[in-house]
């Protein structure tokens, strides 16, 4: 069978999830095409290749993007005149199943797709329905007699196909960063964040927290080093790298230096970190890193965001970092619920004092079904009629803030990663500038520095050396993180 994935944008790495799905159709001997809805034309797109199922890849911000494509994809389906099922997976679906009968589609797969993916495919080969498939929520059915399944042994899974991917957007092979993943879940419980709503509705499925074996990981760097170039650095994508130094980390470090030896960037949480850590981390090659900070205030970063991190140890993982010559990233959230423009202030200037690579901030988006965003409700900070098919560049839309805060947070957001970098002194000029209107000059130049400050601070290693191509990813990020939001 021929599956036609879809997704939203290609931006900056691979998407991991339709190519860990790709290469499952794959092994089992079906056919697979990627369309982006930015780049392609759909209906170009579905008259040449003619799927027999559709997969959609969504996060709550792409459903606008979606429900535009999927009705142009029902028409062709309808004059087509041959039942093509419209699947739709990913974090939206998982959260939200309503989405099934909003979009009338034919299915929705909720949490991890991988086995979900070989019965849905089975099931239409033969003519048959989709209920009874784990993890899977059919047109009509109930949340309630769906089984959760967690894939237990990852070592199953295939290695990733990232030819749908590159054949989709052909320039990103230039582009010399290479994603992989050692494992899945997060033990966290960030009030801001999904995880916590994951780890509930699979708490009774198997064990959240998951890695690959060494041998497993090694296998795959090597197979894309060897056929996926050109590859300057490598990207582990998982939500936190390691949480501390065991055996199965120092044997993978270990083996990462003897056997890939490339620089490498990952995620990890400053609660974490130690000296020894961070030692055999920079020893194997970690030369960036990202690790938020999302609040300067303490007691709301651990009160609220049930983040965990003082202020002393924010502080000692930034310098250790330095102290091993490894960048950091890092973000904080403005706008928070029960929060006012000098908490703002204070998460600038307190990341400002951590002294990051690349210092950002963004608004924070409430998505329903997480606790924080449940707190702002009980506050009476959302309005009613809120879109909840929102950006995390938008205005923020709690009715705590005034007009006049929102344009300062929004002006915080584009200046801030220039201002994070400038002497101290410069911080009453930023507060000056802060109150001016949002416009085109601020967002362009706040993230054309960012944009240049990543590239030569945390992704330097993955920088492609045709300078044409580099000015397509450049522009490319532009249009993406500016005019695209707007």
């Amino acid at each position: 069978m021929r599956i036609l994935f879809v997704i939203s944008e290609a931006f900056f790495s691979e998407n991991l999830g339709v190519m860990t799905l790709s290469a499952i159709c794959k092994r089992d001997g079906h056919s697979t095409k990627l369309l982006v809805l930015s780049k392609h034309d759909i209906l170009k797109t579905l008259e040449q290749y003619d799927p027999d199922m559709i997969g959609y890849s969504a996060m709550t911000p792409d459903i606008p993007a979606f429900k535009r494509a999927d009705a142009i994809v029902r028409n062709w389906i309808t004059r087509r005149n041959k039942p093509v099922p419209r699947i739709m997976g990913g974090a939206h679906p998982t959260f939200f199943p309503e989405v099934c009968d909003e979009m009338q589609l034919d299915a929705i797969v909720v949490g991890e797709g991988d086995n979900a993916m070989v019965r849905l495919l089975k099931a239409h080969e033969e003519n048959e329905g989709f209920d009874g498939i784990p993890n899977v929520f059919p047109a009509g059915g109930s949340m309630e007699g769906v089984d959760l399944e967690l894939i237990d042994d990852l070592d199953e899974i295939p290695f990733l196909d990232r030819d749908v991917f590159y054949d989709a957007v052909p320039h990103f092979r230039n582009f010399r960063l290479r994603s992989v993943k050692i494992g899945r879940g997060c033990p966290y419980r960030c009030t801001y964040c999904h995880n916590h709503v994951f780890n509930a509705l699979f708490r009774k499925s198997g064990k959240i927290v998951r890695r690959r074996s060494v041998d497993s990981v090694m296998n795959e760097l090597k197979h894309v080093v060897t056929n996926c170039g050109p590859v300057g650095q490598i990207r582990f994508g998982d939500d936190t790298f390691i949480y501390k130094i065991d055996d199965w980390v120092r044997e993978f470090l270990r083996r990462y230096k003897e056997e890939i030896n490339l620089p490498f960037y990952c995620l990890l949480r400053s609660n974490v970190i130690t000296d020894e850590m961070v030692e055999l981390l920079a020893d194997a090659g970690c030369c960036s890193v990202s690790l938020s900070v999302e609040s300067g205030r303490e007691d709301v970063r651990n009160n609220i965001l049930k983040r965990g991190i003082s202020d002393e140890k924010a502080r000692q993982s930034f310098a250790t970092l330095r102290k091993y010559g490894i960048k950091t990233q890092t973000n904080s959230m403005l706008g928070l619920p029960g929060g006012t423009i000098e908490d703002d202030l204070l998460s600038f200037r307190f990341e400002k004092s951590l002294k990051p690579s690349v210092g950002q901030f963004s608004i924070w988006t409430p998505f329903p079904r997480t606790k924080l965003t449940d707190i702002a409700n009980d506050g009476g900070c959302i309005p009613d009629d809120y879109n909840f098919e929102n950006f995390l560049w938008s205005r923020s839309p709690l009715n705590s803030y005034s007009d006049k805060d929102k344009d300062i947070q929004l002006n915080l957001v584009h200046l801030g990663p220039l201002f994070c970098d400038l002497p101290e002194a410069f911080n009453p000029i930023l507060e000056k500038i802060l109150r001016a209107k949002p416009n085109k000059v601020f967002h362009v130049l706040g993230t054309s520095y960012t944009l240049f400050k990543y590239y030569i601070s945390i992704f330097f290693s993955s920088i492609p050396k045709n300078p044409f191509t580099m000015a397509r990813f450049l522009f490319g990020s532009l249009k993406y993180m500016v005019w695209s939001k707007e």
